[in-house]
């Protein structure tokens, strides 16, 4: 993790080419019939709220509920992401990254990560990813990518696959049809997350995954959040792939 890299560096990294080339798959500005192969629209607006609070009565890695979460007296913490003509994905809020607190001098600060979608109609469409069986197939994904130089020069990415090398742990809380779905069925679409470097600043990698078969991995057990399985991350597709700057305070 660089402490040293400005936030303002790192948003602009966002929102330049990085975020036009990670979104190629899914921008409406491409020639694509995906939408024909697939059993639900490609989104063209995203809001990322960040709700800062507590959990009452459940541990943070002991599958707390939406139930067990109480908001605190901040004010939530809104990105939005709309697909532009010409341009692709851009960000349209006035927020362009998170401020959020550290676990080491704020133990019981907690946050909910919620995500909505909606079609080029404007129409909320978080529940096709639900219906029809999209469920076992979507998850979203929250990872850091580090820089690394190939011996020729090359300069490029790759995911961290280290938990215990992330600035900060996640936990999935989805509900289907007014059942816990998150133990056995992870999707992200409302979670917990908490941040555990101080004084640091990173790009919050979200990947929403759309599996060829299962998202599960060959033994049928959830991928963790922060890292798909080898056969999900060689054949799936990603339905949204965002880049979140994030500085732990």
């Amino acid at each position: 993790m660089k402490k040293t890299k400005s936030f303002k560096a790192a948003l602009a990294l966002v929102t330049g080419g990085l975020m036009t080339a990670a979104m190629a798959a899914c921008s409406p500005d491409e020639p694509t019939n995906e939408i024909t192969k697939k059993l639900h629209e490609d989104p063209f607006k995203a809001i990322l709220t960040l709700q800062e609070g507590e959990l009452s009565g459940s541990q943070f890695n002991a599958n707390p509920r939406m139930t067990d979460f109480k908001s605190s007296v901040q004010p939530a913490q809104q990105i939005v992401w709309e697909t532009i003509p010409g341009k692709g994905w851009q960000i349209t809020s006035t927020d362009k990254g998170f401020k959020v607190k550290d676990f080491k001098t704020h133990p019981n600060v907690v946050y909910s990560l919620k995500f909505d979608y909606y079609n080029v109609n404007g129409t909320s469409m978080n529940y096709q990813f639900f219906d029809n069986g999209q469920d076992k197939i979507h998850q979203h994904f929250f990872s850091v990518y580090r820089e690394i130089i190939a011996p020729d020069g090359t300069v490029g990415n790759r995911r961290e696959t280290k938990k215990e090398n992330l600035p900060f742990d996640y936990n999935y809380a989805d509900e289907y049809n007014g059942n816990y779905i998150a133990d056995t069925n992870p999707m992200g679409f409302q979670g917990f997350i908490r941040f555990l470097q101080p004084d640091t600043e990173f790009h919050l990698n979200i990947e929403l995954l759309h599996a060829p078969k299962s998202k599960l991995e060959d033994n049928g057990k959830p991928s963790p959040f922060y890292l798909p399985s080898k056969t999900n991350l060689s054949t799936g597709l990603w339905d949204i792939v965002i880049a979140v700057p994030v500085r732990i305070e």
